[in-house]
């Protein structure tokens, strides 16, 4: 590496143990910086004129005060015109920063600092020039914020801020990276997940697309070429890859888990089996964590990831099923299973893709370890565009009115059936007994389930409650309503969840109401539904309420397939009968 003279700025280069103790200087990138050829005489003009000269020279003097005789900074150590020079320098990137005996991390953004104690209390408020600076946002800063050993903020006059250790609780509030790995990154760090560190970059940013993979490499402990030009999701998903060379963690399978909500995602074209960017990771729960090794090692193939999980098929085609991944809640024992569509080939390993519009959701253990799951061997990989051709569906099914009234696609089932190709319309493949259960989400209100049925058969529960002989039918589940304290689940509950039993058309709609974390009432209404415990009994009426939505639905004939359901929404002042 070469490193500054801080007496004469004259360029030095070291090899192995030859490298003499150093500071190093950690900032943005901003205009007309102080380059490699500027320093090694070949720039235009006198680079001290340079608007960047400033922070190399606050860097010198912080060195000398500091009684070091060595810096390095990245736009001018680096001579950025030799490919095998960067590739080497940013693979090595995170070890320098971290044996560098101090870091100056030079905010430019942040000004007026005097050193009083108004000062100090200001950094902490939400508009403060702190807590919004470019440092936190950039990509390359987070190896840079966790490497060094020591590290001293300063703002744009140099005037001194704080350390690490004293701004760890506010960086942790900025960052959304834990305390612990603040304060003692070196000792926390080496046991975090995988899926935990890809988090940390989740909201930074990058000039270049393909810098958000490779300023990761030395927080991910791997190296690779760097391959400018490939693009952002390629450069990504390669690192995905070494990282899964050298390390056993199911956790980077589990993008797009959340432990708040389920969010619906791809509707379109293209499901990666691994994250496209740090993104995907976004919210990551830190209690989520791997588990030891249980499965067989899997590898990457030019068929996809070769890989060995506990598998429980949902339909009787065994074409959706959920895989059990190696991952769980260490606080809760919730543990992360992965909706997969899967399909056979008569002499070969099974093939499987990530589910369409579903992401990773946790289950308790003791689903986990119900009897029909069962260890398979299959290769996954990305899904393509064309298995979402709307010519596989024959029918569409609106629900407008739901959206209206605030309520949104959480998830449904099966993926393989239905595609939402609008914000309130999908399209739907009529097939088998049960041909529908979506799960829509209100920001104030409960839960709604609507279930559809082809089958003459219908629906029946386990008790026989309620039979719903074909049609369409709506479980409503209202909020508990002011004052009312609910015991909640640690994760909310899929539709997904619903069919951890061997057959789909064998739901217990009291374990369902039981199920859900609200612990709200289930109404039923349908224009189809039979309560052969009262076949004479008239039918009910359902009070007014100012606080939850009652649905009346209609079967009408569209031009765009063989029906179109049309989800109505009374006025909540009237009284809804449920049909008998």
């Amino acid at each position: 590496m070469r490193l500054l003279n801080a007496h004469n700025l004259e360029l030095v280069e070291f090899a192995g143990r030859d490298v003499p103790e150093y500071s190093i200087l950690s900032h943005t990138w901003g205009k007309e910086e102080v380059t490699f050829e500027d320093l090694s005489g070949r720039g235009n003009g006198d680079f001290r004129r340079k608007l960047g000269f400033a922070k190399i020279e606050g860097c010198r003097r912080q060195t000398l005060d500091g009684r070091y005789e060595w810096f390095w900074v990245d736009t001018c150590c680096i001579d950025k015109y030799s490919s095998a020079e960067l590739t080497e320098a940013l693979n090595s990137m995170y070890s320098w920063y971290h044996r560098a005996a101090i870091c100056y991390a030079y905010l430019s953004d942040v000004t007026g600092l005097s050193g009083s104690d108004d000062e100090w209390n200001a950094l902490e408020l939400k508009d403060s020039a702190f807590r919004n600076s470019r440092w936190f946002r950039r990509g390359w800063t987070l190896q840079e914020l966790l490497a060094p050993r020591l590290i001293f903020f300063y703002d744009a006059s140099w005037n001194y801020i704080d350390d690490r250790l004293g701004l760890s609780s506010l960086i942790s509030e900025i960052t959304a990276i834990g305390i612990d790995y603040i304060r003692e990154p070196h000792a926390h760090i080496p046991s975090a997940s995988t899926a935990l560190k890809l988090s940390w970059a989740s909201r930074r940013e990058t000039l270049r697309e393909e810098d958000i993979a490779y300023c990761l490499l030395g927080l991910m402990g791997v190296n690779m070429p760097l391959l400018y030009g490939e693009g952002g999701i390629k450069a990504f998903q390669r690192l995905q890859n070494e990282i899964m060379k050298d390390r056993y963690d199911h956790t980077i399978l589990a993008w797009g888990l959340k432990k708040t909500k389920t969010p619906l995602r791809y509707w379109f074209g293209r499901v990666p089996l691994l994250a496209s960017s740090p993104a995907f990771f976004d919210g990551w729960d830190p209690s989520v964590a791997s588990m030891p090794p249980e499965s067989a090692h899997y590898n990457a193939t030019n068929l996809g990831l070769l890989i060995q999980l506990p598998i429980m098929f949902l339909d009787s085609e065994e074409e959706i099923a959920l895989a059990l991944l190696e991952c769980c809640d260490s606080l809760s024992g919730y543990q992360v299973v992965l909706p997969l569509t899967v399909k056979h080939r008569p002499k070969g390993t099974p093939l499987g893709t990530r589910c369409r519009g579903i992401s990773p959701f946790m289950v308790p253990l003791s689903s986990t370890t119900a009897p029909m799951m069962r260890s398979t061997t299959l290769y996954l990989h990305d899904t393509t565009d064309y298995e979402t051709s709307n010519s596989q569906f024959d029918s569409t099914i609106d629900w407008r009115r739901l959206d209206e009234k605030g309520y949104r696609l959480a998830d449904y089932f099966p993926p393989n059936k239905f595609h939402p190709a609008y914000p309130y319309r999908g399209f739907f493949r009529i097939r088998g007994g049960v041909g529908l259960l979506l799960r829509f989400r209100h920001k104030r209100l409960g839960d709604l389930l609507l279930l559809y049925c082809h089958n003459h058969d219908g629906l029946h529960t386990i008790s026989d409650p309620v039979r719903i002989p074909g049609g369409y039918a709506v479980m409503a589940l209202a909020s508990s309503g002011p004052g009312k304290q609910q015991e909640r689940q640690p994760y909310p509950t899929t539709a997904w969840e619903l069919l951890l039993q061997p057959k789909f058309d064998k739901i217990d709609f009291e374990q369902l109401k039981a199920s859900f974390q609200w612990g709200s009432t289930v109404d039923i209404i349908s224009n189809s539904v039979i309560d052969p415990r009262s076949p004479t009994r008239p039918p009910p009426l359902l009070p007014p309420s100012e606080e939850a939505l009652r649905f009346a639905l209609t079967k009408t004939v569209g031009g765009e397939g063989d029906s179109i359901l049309l989800v109505e929404s009374p006025s909540p002042h009237e009284n809804v009968p449920m049909q008998a």
